[in-house]
């Protein structure tokens, strides 16, 4: 007796109906808004003064972080120090 090997049968294709969008009403009186701008002069003084901003916060913070430096290098040397004298 010999098995037979079961072949599958296909599904059927699905039946694809067409999607209808539904039309949506059209808003009137919209009106373009017309912003006034700036002139170039005004954008690249605000540029120039932004970056100043920027200039001198980062100054600041490179001084904070020179100042943590300074005080984690001194609390890391005397704990070197007291484990070289516990070792000893």
């Amino acid at each position: 007796m010999t098995k037979r090997t079961r072949t599958r049968t296909r599904k059927a294709a699905p039946i694809t109906q067409e999607v209808v969008l539904p039309v949506l009403p059209t808003k009137q009186g919209r009106t373009r808004p017309n912003p006034e701008l700036i002139s170039i002069e005004s954008y690249w003084a605000d540029f120039q003064n932004r970056s100043s901003i920027h200039q001198y916060e980062v100054a600041e913070a490179m001084d904070e972080l020179r100042i943590a430096v300074a005080w984690t290098q001194g609390r890391l040397d005397k704990v070197c120090t007291k484990i070289k004298e516990v070792s000893s």
